[in-house]
């Protein structure tokens, strides 16, 4: 599980500002800082959040935007980790 930070506001740019809230939120997956948009627009994203659940081949098995649906999304991550190796 990768998170993928996109900033809205300048301060957001800041990587000590986005290390300080993943250790105040306690996230524990890797976060990756995209400043300039490169994975937003390679997702064609629109959506604040958005959650995009890819398999171990690199196809996107689902994906969800918005607040909600988090017994869904916790279930896709199960499956797809319990799923063999390609």
């Amino acid at each position: 599980m990768v998170g993928v930070h996109t900033p809205e506001f300048p301060t957001e740019r800041d990587e000590a500002n986005v290390r300080d809230a993943v250790k105040r939120l306690g996230v524990v997956y890797p976060v990756v800082m995209d400043n300039n948009y490169a994975i937003w627009r390679a997702f064609g994203n629109q959506y604040w959040p958005a959650a995009f659940f890819i398999d171990k081949t690199g196809t996107i098995r689902y994906h969800h935007f918005g607040e909600g649906a988090y017994d869904v999304q916790d279930r896709i991550v199960a499956q797809l980790l319990s799923e063999p190796a390609p």
